[in-house]
């Protein structure tokens, strides 16, 4: 089990450093093999990440 910090999170969804690509073959293997977790301290973080970067999308998602 691995647990998925933060800035990885972040580093992955918003291409923060322009290594996303690095990422994703990783983050979407542990996803597809339930071997990630990450705290529930930070989801309140990536809610504000996912506001900021992704408006359309996260308002889709919550159905508003």
């Amino acid at each position: 089990m691995f647990l998925f910090d933060n800035n990885f999170i972040i580093d992955v969804i918003t291409d923060r450093y322009g290594v996303s690509d690095k990422y994703v073959d990783i983050f979407a293997y542990c996803l597809k093999y339930k071997k990630v977790c990450m705290s529930s301290s930070q989801l309140h973080n990536l809610r504000f990440v996912f506001q900021k970067h992704f408006k359309s999308t996260f308002a889709r998602l919550l159905g508003v």
